[in-house]
């Protein structure tokens, strides 16, 4: 928590703050092409990830985000490109 997430290597790249973890519900067990569920999937992530498979993040630089374009993930403690 408290990284950011930068699209691509400009300065002026899109950046998004990581601000919280987020819970999963059960949403994620449905397959979606078929929706039938799959309990055993929101089982592991409880099971591995204290059921949080996400995050919520709040914009801190808008930009462009392209498909193919790298992202770098900044911990709280460093800045990347100035961020």
């Amino acid at each position: 928590m408290g990284g950011v997430l930068s699209f691509g290597e400009a300065p002026e790249a899109a950046a998004i703050a990581v601000t919280n973890r987020d819970e999963r519900c059960s949403m994620v067990s449905f397959d979606p092409d078929s929706a039938r569920s799959n309990p055993e999937v929101l089982k592991a992530i409880v099971r591995t990830r204290e059921n949080k498979a996400g995050v919520y993040g709040a914009v801190i630089r808008r930009g462009r985000v392209a498909v193919g374009q790298p992202v770098f993930l900044d911990p709280a403690t460093s800045a990347h490109g100035g961020v």
